[in-house]
């Protein structure tokens, strides 16, 4: 681990001390020229270990990505494949003649082995960087791509899906900040959260109380809960989620998108504002 430039500067200076020829250099000046040489010594010396600390990182992990047949190594070759062309044999490894970016599709990939079996999960890209399905003859030339570069007696199951959707009804206790404010922010940090969660932290577990802090957070809200929290995969039913899940798509959206497209005032005073799905968030002065 590397050390600190102050760490090296004292242990500099220790040694200087015990040097009984370096005895005559007894300036206490911050600008004293040994003194800056020490201190030089001292910053060159902290910026090299905090780089061998980098390399060392990238050594281990193109290291475990290297050993074939391993999970590291299978999302390696997920993240290689491109869309369309051929793998060929040259050194002795199947790989592809010129590397060309803009058909990598794969922009996101979870892999979990479970009793030996491999579940491949991906996603490609659309222009904002957010994860969209892989399907028709894309999904079906990975598919082979995987068939083709897996270890004999290997099973996987890739899976590529459209978004799973949240469904909520929200209550939101405000107080001290303008509504406008308070809802513009809500819904700004709803939507931040799994899109961080999706992006980030592809496959990753929604968590009730993560989303629920994270509204927290904004100015002006003293307090949030949910009337209603559920996920909906394509065609299957909504179910409800208690405390965390994990998207079968890997990833997550609003149903009904990421825009208020509705705002009704109640006759109890609070305002409710939903999108054009099972979105909707009813603000209520403290």
């Amino acid at each position: 681990m590397a050390r600190t430039v102050t760490e090296i500067y004292n242990a500099a200076l220790a040694q200087k001390e015990a040097t009984p020829e370096l005895a005559a250099l007894t300036s206490t000046s911050k600008t004293a020229l040994w003194r800056l040489w020490l201190w030089l010594v001292a910053f060159v010396t902290a910026t090299h270990e905090a780089l061998w600390d980098e390399y060392a990182k990238d050594i281990e992990a193109k290291g475990r990505a290297a050993i074939a047949g391993t999970v590291a190594w299978y999302h390696s070759r997920v993240m290689e494949f491109q869309d369309g062309d051929t793998l060929t044999l040259i050194d002795n490894v199947y790989q592809y003649g010129v590397v060309d970016e803009t058909k990598r599709i794969v922009k996101f990939c979870s892999i979990n082995e479970v009793e030996g079996s491999l579940y491949i999960k991906v996603a490609a890209a659309d222009g904002d960087g957010n994860p969209v399905i892989i399907d028709g003859a894309s999904y079906s030339n990975l598919d082979n791509y995987l068939n083709f570069i897996k270890f004999a007696g290997t099973r996987h199951s890739l899976i590529s899906l459209a978004a799973d959707k949240i469904f909520m009804d929200l209550k939101i206790y405000y107080s001290g900040v303008p509504y406008s404010e308070v809802s513009a922010n809500v819904f700004a940090a709803i939507v931040s959260y799994l899109s961080t969660l999706s992006t980030k932290h592809f496959n990753g577990a929604l968590k009730k109380a993560a989303l629920i802090a994270a509204i927290m957070d904004v100015d002006g809200v003293d307090d949030a809960y949910f009337s209603l929290l559920q996920s909906k995969q394509g065609d299957n039913a909504a179910v409800g989620i208690d405390r965390e899940t994990i998207a079968a798509s890997g990833y997550w959206q609003l149903d009904g998108g990421n825009q208020i497209t509705s705002t009704v005032n109640n006759p109890d005073g609070s305002i409710t504002t939903s999108t054009d799905g099972n979105v909707s968030i009813t603000y209520i002065v403290s």
